[in-house]
């Protein structure tokens, strides 16, 4: 699952087009190979998150499925509650999950860079608790915080 995690990173960072470019930290060459593997990433399944909302915090999530129809839809080791419905073969499961999560443009979402959820018509996501940002925003204030000064990467290298 950890490599799932690092390239949905690579794609997050390369779609929102963070100051990297601009700032001269790759090459030409490499923005161009980031975009090929953009690419081939989009053609084997991983989700577009050009567009998407960010959120950081704890993500409320519950899950209406059939246990006999189908697998939980998020690991069980998140899961906080489990309700059954009399008469129904339905099961909700509430999740929480901390962390980094995108709201894709599709209504899916990114839950803790690690997994893909599509939510149902039962389902209900709370975000209410989580800030939301722009990548720009975030690298904006990373950059105030830690300032970044070339002169010093020939003593770090010393």
């Amino acid at each position: 699952m950890r490599w799932r995690s690092v390239l949905l990173t690579i794609l997050l960072l390369a779609a929102c087009r963070l100051p990297l470019a601009a700032a001269d930290l790759i090459s030409p060459d490499d923005e161009k190979a980031l975009g090929m593997l953009m690419r081939t990433l989009r053609a084997v399944g991983f989700p577009d998150p050009t567009g998407a909302t960010f959120v950081h915090g704890r993500l409320a999530v519950a899950a209406t499925f059939d246990p006999s129809q189908a697998q939980m839809p998020l690991p069980s080791v998140a899961s906080t509650t489990q309700e059954t419905h009399p008469g129904s073969p339905l099961v909700t499961c509430g999740y929480a999950f901390d962390g980094l999560h995108l709201r894709l443009p599709d209504g899916s979402w990114i839950i803790a860079m690690a997994y893909r959820f599509r939510p149902g018509p039962d389902d209900r996501v709370d975000s209410t608790q989580c800030l939301a940002f722009t990548p720009a925003q975030e690298s904006a204030l990373a950059s105030i915080a830690h300032p970044f000064a070339p002169a010093q990467v020939a003593t770090w290298l010393e």
